[in-house]
């Protein structure tokens, strides 16, 4: 009975030794994404360049991405976005509702700190970027009258609405856009309260 029990227990390890090959194990070679300088979030889309906002940290966008509607994110931790010169197109904020650091919305300050981030309580570092035919025309009341677009809306830009710690832009430029808004309008700082 003793060699019965042994030899079952013997074939069910040899069973589990047959199967290992083929599960699934992360190896030396795999790519570890968590934000960190040696391991950025790499990006290649709308969403994930969203996630990896709301997350922090370093960010490596590796395609040209076409953005659309968007709606502005505050930030509360450092990023770092690294463009390796793509492009940004048609980035369109039409609405003044923004998403905060938790990326879910309800924003205590509609209608103002308006743009790709709407409040930057963190540093913003963007380099080797492009936005090309952005539309930053941000309204409470969907419709086609101008007029009801920039009543009301301050602290609007095509990249950060409002700078609370710090910006940096290197090798970034803007192309083609419309952007309106009552005060305080730029293409990279709608309204800073540190340095850019």
């Amino acid at each position: 009975m003793k060699k019965k029990k042994l030899l079952a227990i013997l074939l069910a390890v040899m069973m589990v030794f047959c199967y290992i090959p083929s599960m699934s194990f992360a190896t030396a070679g795999d790519t570890v994404q968590d934000g960190t300088a040696e391991h950025p979030w790499q990006v290649s889309t709308k969403e994930e360049l969203r996630a990896a906002m709301i997350s922090g940290g370093a960010i490596i966008i590796n395609n040209n991405i076409e953005i659309g509607e968007w709606e502005t994110i505050d930030i509360s931790k450092d990023v770092t976005i690294d463009g390796q010169n793509h492009i940004l197109s048609n980035l369109n904020i039409s609405t003044a509702t923004r998403l905060g650091e938790t990326g879910k919305p309800g924003s205590d300050h509609s209608g103002y700190y308006v743009g790709l981030i709407g409040e930057a309580k963190a540093k913003v570092t963007i380099k080797n970027l492009t936005i090309d035919g952005a539309k930053i025309i941000p309204s409470k009341v969907l419709g086609s009258d101008i007029q009801t677009f920039t009543k009301g809306f301050s602290s609007v830009a095509v990249f950060v609405g409002l700078n609370n710690v710090g910006a940096e832009f290197d090798n970034v430029h803007i192309k083609n856009t419309e952007l309106k808004a009552t005060t305080k309008a730029s293409l990279f700082v709608g309204q800073g309260q540190a340095n850019v």
